[in-house]
Parts: C-alpha cells; sequence; structure tokens
C-alpha cells in the first residue's frame, strides 16, 4: 500500500519510483493526487462514490495547438 509516494519529493527520485513501480508485477494500491503519476504506475482505477469502490476510468491529460486571432488579448477556453 503506497500513500501518496511523490509528496514532496524531487524530479529524480520521483522519477525513480516511477521506474522501480513499471517494473514490478506485483499488485498495490496507490492512493495519490498524482494523476500523471498514477497514469504512469496504474492500470486499474477505482474512486470512492456514495462511500463505495467504484472503477472509474483515468483522467486522460492531452495538449493541443490553436491560434489566438487577437494576439494576447483576455479570452476563455
Amino acid at each position: 500500500m503506497l500513500d501518496e509516494p511523490t509528496n514532496g519529493l524531487d524530479n529524480d527520485a520521483r522519477q525513480r519510483i516511477i521506474d522501480i513501480l513499471s517494473g514490478l508485477s506485483t499488485a498495490r494500491i496507490t492512493i495519490s493526487h498524482d494523476w500523471d503519476f498514477l497514469a504512469q504506475t496504474s492500470a486499474e482505477y477505482l474512486t470512492i462514490l456514495d462511500g463505495r469502490l467504484t472503477s472509474c476510468a483515468p483522467s486522460f491529460a492531452h495538449a493541443h495547438m490553436h491560434a489566438h486571432p487577437l494576439g494576447n488579448e483576455p479570452h476563455e477556453h
């Protein structure tokens, strides 16, 4: 069981934990708010909904390019 394993770590130590966990075939429970870490080290995701464990899809982080025709004018996405 891992409870917030990346909390307070520098980037090198965080990457070392990711490398180690990614190479292990053992079952584990990880509690974390670090979604990037979870995406790299977990195959199944559960959340607590109405007091019960419920299967959920992971967040899908992505990036895309877009143009701002008005330059740096304030706007919303």
